[in-house]
């Protein structure tokens, strides 16, 4: 078997090293390197590696999972939010649109889009937003993310109604606190 990965530039990185992953530590560079077949360990590695703010390893990761996993929209969200810590809108932007096409079902992506939206346009925001509802009442996330652009456009009975709806439906992930679109 081919001991290495092939992403779309022709880069090639070796499974028996694993990438240099230096910001992310050891463990993780160890983790990768066996599980370079996986997408999504490609997926979980370029959204530490975003959370951690560390672009060329983010970039890595997401090009990882996008070549491993073409299909899944999860890769290409876990790619969008590489390319915004990179710097990279307009990659951030195609990124979510295709997680889109592949899975217009797919909630994670409308709450992404509707983040990247959050700090300029209100109205693609809480579009984005609604659309995670009408796709999953149940999506504590996007009730939430309502709530919290609601509160900021001082528009309080809005927010607050989807507030209590977070409360009562349970946990929401603390990377959308982190999260913000370049």
């Amino acid at each position: 078997p081919d001991d290495h990965a092939v992403f779309p530039a022709g880069e090639r990185i070796s499974s028996m090293a694993g990438p240099k992953l230096e910001p992310l530590g050891e463990g993780a560079h160890r983790f990768v390197g066996r599980h370079l077949e996986s997408a999504i360990a490609w997926q979980l590695y370029a959204d530490a590696a975003t959370l951690m703010r560390a672009p060329k390893e983010a970039i890595i990761g997401g090009e990882g999972a996008v070549a491993l996993a073409p299909g899944d929209p999860y890769s290409y969200l876990a790619r969008a939010w590489a390319c915004s810590v990179a710097g990279d809108r307009r990659g951030l932007l195609r990124d979510i649109d295709k997680a889109i096409e592949i899975d217009p079902t797919c909630v994670a992506a409308y709450a992404d889009l509707g983040v990247v939206w959050e700090e300029r346009d209100d109205d693609r925001a809480l579009k984005a937003f609604h659309q995670c509802i009408a796709l999953n009442p149940e999506s504590a996330v996007g009730h939430f993310l309502l709530a919290r652009t609601y509160m900021r456009l001082g528009r309080y009975q809005p927010a607050l109604d989807h507030l209590s709806r977070t409360v009562a439906l349970g946990a929401v992930s603390s990377s959308i606190y982190v999260r913000r679109a370049v």
